[in-house]
This record gives structure tokens, C-alpha cells and sequence, in this order.
């Protein structure tokens, strides 16, 4: 707060950043009493604990600040020695010598000769990719969304463009209407193995609608349908098909929402999230981080509502971005599926990757699910014996 001046305010936090007070150089004597010029020989005389400076031992706030209203500074007050109280005058005197080193290491240091130029201080030619990597290595997992822009991202915006319209190009979904629903159903039923994504809405009752579903069978393929009364029994025959393998992220929610329309996932189940949870489990696991860390895409956050930022997009819009986001699912299910097989390849086979996340995770996925829809049984009368 010494920096304080005409020009320069200081935030400080007391509790918190919710709790923050700016300074200036009225609000510092307000505080203290004494000016920010004046917190270095505060300093001096009061010390700081936090910082390691030890002042001088014996005198608190409250005498420091009438010394320094009456002399200004600490070379003053060692000037006027002889005016001041006996009792005062002894710590001074016995710690004068440290009052000065602790003013010393309490002073910001303004004059050290830098050469600075802030167009050279900017650096926008960096590699993303190493940055991002790095980041990762350092567990920086938050930062890498505040990544900016650089001179490489914008050279290459013509190839990124073209990339995404290949990608787009690469990428086929189908909106199921009418003329196509029975042909589309019965095709979804032969298959071995499908990702989905439901798209749910919160009420206010906390309840979650679910408005669509979404499908991919294979690789840059998939379908949403509505879901309405007509389509309700051709998607349950799906979830509740056991020759179906079924691939989801965060299956227990998918599991509560079904079984309150009064379907019940079945079939061998994946959990992309256990996956990378069983992998590494120090490491994010948020969709949005596999999607970017994996598949080298970016997708929208969900908002405070829960949904992923859909509301603003095109209804033609909305559909690609649920059915391209199944597809993200069902590769990042390949991916992970490969590293648990060679890691667990040189593992015992009672003690594998893949013992865990089928033996325990995925089991433990319906357990957790029916208590939090069914609640346990507490004996009140055992907790208030404990209370």
C-alpha cells in the first residue's frame, strides 16, 4: 500500500475476492492515520509478521502511528529521541538497528534502472499447441481456456476454415422426421454398439424434461429424434436392448433421468468420464477438457441453466451440435479403450485397469444412481443417541 499516490489505488482482500477494499491514499489514513509514504517506517517500528520483518519488539499499532504523526519518519524520530517517553525510548534505542533494517526490507524498491518496452513485452507468435501440452504437464488445466489468440492462430484461419469445412464435410446427421422414423429405428436396432447424448431441460420443480436424443453408430455419424409420445417406445426398445452396447458420459445421470420416464438402460454399459477417471485419476475430466485434450476440438461450456449454451443456435444448428458431440463420445471411447487395453496388458490380471473400471466403477455406476433415487435407511434413534 506504500505505492498508493494521486495516480495509483491498491485492492486488498480481507476475507476473499468478494471481500476486496481499494485504497487510496485518503482511505490509508482513514486506516491508519498516517500516509502511504509513511507504512515503511510503519513498518520499521510496528514490523509485519507475515513478511518476516521484525520491527521493534515491544511497540504495537497504536504507538507507532503517534510517533510518526509527531515525527514523520524514522530517521526523525531517532533525531528527537531524547523528547520521547523513557519507556518508549529503550525499545527504540535497545532495536535501533533493526527498526532500520526492517524499514529497509519493508521498502518497495522504485528506482531500479529497467528497460522496458511494452510492444516488445507483448509475445503473439507462440506455439499453442506446445502451450497447451505444458499447461497440461503443469496441471495449469484452468489457464488453458484463457489462452489468447496469437499471429499463428490467425496466419492459419484460412486452413483452420478449410479443415472445418472438410470436418463438416466428414461429419453426416440425420434430424428423424416422420417419412424415415420406422426405417431409422429399425436400423439403430441391428447395431452392436451406439454413443448417445440425451438433451434435457431443468424445471423448476427440478425435474429433467429430456427433448431429444442423440445416436452415433459409427464415426462422423449420427441422428437426434425428438422426444415425444410417438418416439418414446422405439427409444426405450434401444436403451432397454441388452445386445446393445451402450456409450455415455456421466452414465448415472443418464440413468436417474430414463428411469423417471420409466426406462432402464441396459446392455454392457461405458462411462467415457470412469474411463478417463480410471486412467488418470489426478486429471480433469470435464467433456469439454477429453474433447479438447483428445480430439483437439473445442465445444461450448454448459451455462448456469445446465444446458450447453444451445439457446441462441439455430434449431438446425442445435441438432449438429448434440449429434457431433455423441461423435465425440463414441471416439473418445476408442481412444481410452486402447490405452486401458496397453496398460493393462502389463498389469496382473486381477489388479488390471480394466478389472477396476468393469469389476468396480461401472457396477458402482446403477448402485450410486438407485440410492440417490431411492435414498438409505438412517436409525434416527441410533444419531440421536450419538447428538
Amino acid at each position: 500500500m506504500q505505492l498508493a499516490s494521486k495516480k495509483t489505488k491498491i485492492y486488498t482482500m480481507r476475507r476473499g475476492l468478494s471481500d476486496a477494499v481499494l485504497y487510496d491514499e485518503n482511505k490509508i489514513y482513514e486506516r491508519y492515520g498516517i500516509s502511504s509514504k509513511q507504512l515503511i517506517d510503519f513498518k520499521g517500528l510496528r514490523g509485519d509478521p507475515s513478511d518476516n520483518i521484525p520491527g521493534v519488539f515491544g511497540i504495537g499499532e497504536k504507538t507507532a502511528v503517534s510517533l510518526l504523526q509527531e515525527f514523520e519518519t524514522l530517521e526523525n524520530i531517532y533525531k528527537n529521541i531524547e523528547k520521547i517517553k523513557i519507556s518508549v525510548r529503550e525499545k527504540l534505542t535497545r532495536d535501533k538497528m533493526q527498526a532500520i533494517k526492517s524499514k529497509k526490507l519493508a521498502t518497495i524498491v522504485r528506482n531500479v534502472p529497467v528497460e522496458f518496452d511494452l510492444e516488445k513485452a507483448k509475445i503473439d507468435d507462440f506455439d499453442k499447441k506446445k502451450l497447451v501440452k505444458l499447461f497440461e504437464e503443469l496441471n495449469f488445466f484452468s489457464l488453458i481456456k484463457r489462452i489468447p489468440q496469437n499471429k499463428l492462430d490467425e496466419s492459419e484461419n484460412c486452413s483452420k476454415k478449410e479443415k472445418k469445412n472438410k470436418s463438416v464435410k466428414d461429419f453426416k446427421y440425420n434430424f428423424i422426421i416422420k417419412e424415415k422414423e420406422n426405417d431409422f429405428w429399425k436400423d439403430l436396432s441391428q447395431k452392436k454398439e451406439l454413443s448417445f447424448k440425451l438433451e434435457t431441460q431443468e424445471r423448476e420443480n427440478g425435474h429433467n424434461e429430456i427433448l431429444g436424443v442423440s445416436f452415433s453408430w459409427e464415426s462422423g455419424r449420427a441422428g437426434y429424434a425428438k422426444y415425444s409420445e410417438k418416439t418414446r417406445s422405439f427409444i426405450k426398445d434401444i436403451f432397454e436392448n441388452e445386445k446393445i452396447v451402450k456409450i455415455g458420459y456421466d452414465l448415472k445421470i443418464s440413468i436417474k433421468i430414463l428411469f423417471s420416464y420409466g426406462i432402464i438402460l441396459k446392455g454392457k454399459l461405458y462411462d467415457i468420464m470412469l474411463l478417463a477417471y480410471v486412467l488418470d485419476p489426478g486429471a480433469k475430466i470435464d467433456f469439454p477438457f477429453l474433447v479438447l485434450k483428445e480430439l483437439g476440438e473445442e465445444i461450448e461450456e454448459r451455462n448456469n441453466k445446465g444446458q450447453l449454451g444451445l439457446e441462441i443456435m439455430s434449431f438446425q444448428e442445435k441438432i449438429e451440435k448434440i449429434c457431433r458431440q455423441t461423435d465425440y463420445i463414441k471416439k473418445l471411447k476408442k481412444i481410452f479403450e486402447e490405452k486401458m487395453e496397453k496398460i493393462s496388458q502389463t498389469q496382473k490380471k486381477q489388479k488390471n485397469l480394466e478389472t477396476v473400471f468393469w469389476e468396480i466403477e461401472i457396477p458402482l455406476v446403477e448402485i450410486l444412481a438407485q440410492m440417490e433415487m431411492n435414498g438409505i435407511l438412517l436409525n434416527a434413534f441410533i444419531f440421536q443417541g450419538i447428538s
